[in-house]
């Protein structure tokens, strides 16, 4: 295997080392750093050309940063997953901002469902995120992506990140090992309701409830709000991804998603959003798409939002 993808600081014991997989065959299913002056769409190969900053050190002689290579955490984490779903990733895509000092990149995964069958609207994504410049630490998070699109919806609940101090790379592995582990369970949860969710209908009438509450409870932002009526409305209108335009409750989700393209995907808002936005479809789905009899209760964005730090 090609010197690109050996391991400079992350140590995965026997896991195979996988090779990248290709790039999506959609340009908008490629990942973007969003709101990052010069961002940038490259290769893994690009990513991997980047120079890895030296480590700095405190006087007392304890490591105060220690960068780790992103073709190191893109490999240990494209083999790591590899090894515990059993199967390759069907596409990554990666992005830089500032010169290379920021990266963030997805890997999308097939995923078989409860029938047994290998969904042909779903997968598994994998977001990794880093940086040069101690701005961002490596962190990561898996869950549900959208095929025809790439809306996704990442797991707060299980979202990691770690310090570029001493004893990350155990961390880094440590993540990574148990997040995969559970990955087709969490991913699984949410794609088995979106299944469920697109046999119920949801009129026009009642997406605008629905946007309603989710506005009304500051789950969502104006801005968040207009995008996400603009996007049902464009897919209703046959302008945009017809499969969303059916007027179904997992319609209506997939708006909120596709919203969400412009917010970071490993960011606590991100994962406050998704998570409340879940809570209230469950909530429309309990009643069979209708605004009556609804219960919802109170409940904060900070508990979806939620990472584990080493």
């Amino acid at each position: 295997m090609s010197n690109l993808y050996n391991l400079t600081h992350l140590d995965i014991g026997d896991t195979p080392l996988i090779k990248a997989a290709p790039l999506p065959d959609l340009p908008s299913k490629q990942v973007m750093i969003v709101g990052a002056q010069g961002a940038k769409r490259v290769s893994f190969e690009e990513i991997a050309a980047i120079p890895v900053p030296e480590a700095t050190y405190k006087e007392s002689g304890t490591v105060s940063f220690n960068p780790c290579p992103y073709s190191d955490l893109i490999t240990a984490a494209r083999s790591i997953y590899t090894e515990i779903l059993d199967t390759e990733p069907l596409y990554e895509t990666y992005a830089i901002a500032k010169n290379g000092d920021e990266f963030a990149g997805k890997l999308v995964y097939p995923y078989t469902s409860k029938r047994g069958t290998v969904h042909e609207n779903y997968g598994i994504s994998v977001v990794l995120r880093s940086s040069y410049n101690n701005n961002v630490a490596p962190s990561g998070a898996d869950g549900q992506d959208t095929f025809i699109c790439a809306n996704g919806m990442m797991s707060g609940k299980h979202a990691w990140k770690a310090r570029q101090t001493a004893g990350m790379a155990e961390a880094i592995v440590s993540h990574l090992r148990g997040s995969a582990g559970q990955a087709t369970m969490k991913a699984g949860a949410l794609i088995d309701l979106l299944d469920d969710w697109a046999e119920i209908p949801c009129a026009d009438l009642m997406f605008y409830a629905y946007l309603g509450i989710l506005r009304g409870r500051k789950v969502i932002t104006p801005t968040l709000y207009s995008r996400a009526l603009n996007y049902w409305e464009a897919c209703t209108g046959g302008q945009l991804h017809d499969a969303h335009g059916d007027r179904t409750l997992a319609s209506a989700f997939q708006s909120v998603t596709g919203a969400l393209h412009s917010v970071v995907p490993t960011s606590r808002r991100t994962f406050g959003i998704g998570g409340a936005a879940t809570a209230v479809t469950k909530a429309f789905a309990s009643t069979g798409g209708s605004v009556a009899g609804i219960e919802l209760p109170e409940f904060k964005l900070e508990d979806f939002a939620q990472f584990e730090t080493v």
